[in-house]
């Protein structure tokens, strides 16, 4: 009998998770950062799936030479999925913002609520930010449609080996 083969681990990400990876900023927890690297790697090798909402295209302000290199590998990256923010992820958007106002707690900004349902929509795993207000929304049990945590990995690889010969210490 032969055995199914393992679904990859599918993961939103939204706009932060980009800006951190990209501009390797300081504020960014360094596990978070390592965390983002390598499932960024193991998105380019099959290891894993990523979303995220076609709006990254307006909401990532890098340097033009950044983007575009970044722009490349996503498209040629056939485990990346950016997704369409047709008029299902406004209406589910609007949905998840007015159900937040009604349970009386902070309503996540159009961008974040638009990452929430294309995550929703995508049907993600996990969706990953470095926005403590939408894990809040998460944790609290506002938003239960999709895990919204903060990026992570089971276990880190380290890249100790130099393949030129020997251990790279």
């Amino acid at each position: 009998m032969q055995r199914g083969r393992r679904r990859r681990p599918r993961y939103h990400w939204d706009t932060c998770c980009f800006i951190a990876l990209m501009n390797r900023e300081d504020t960014t927890d360094e596990i978070v950062l390592l965390a983002l690297r390598q499932t960024f790697h193991d998105m380019l090798f099959g290891e894993v799936e990523v979303t995220t909402s076609a709006m990254l295209i307006s909401e990532l302000l890098i340097p033009d030479p950044d983007k575009a290199t970044l722009e490349r590998q996503l498209e040629a990256c056939p485990y990346f999925d950016m997704v369409d923010t047709h008029q299902a992820v406004h209406r589910l958007a609007a949905d998840i913002r007015k159900h937040c106002r009604d349970q009386g707690v902070a309503v996540p900004k159009t961008p974040d609520a638009i990452h929430i349902a294309s995550a929703i929509l995508a049907r993600v795993d996990e969706m990953w930010t470095t926005d403590k207000g939408l894990i809040g929304l998460a944790e609290r049990g506002v938003i239960t449609e999709v895990p919204i945590v903060r990026p992570h990995v089971t276990q880190l690889k380290l890249d100790l080996w130099d393949w030129s010969g020997g251990l790279d210490v």
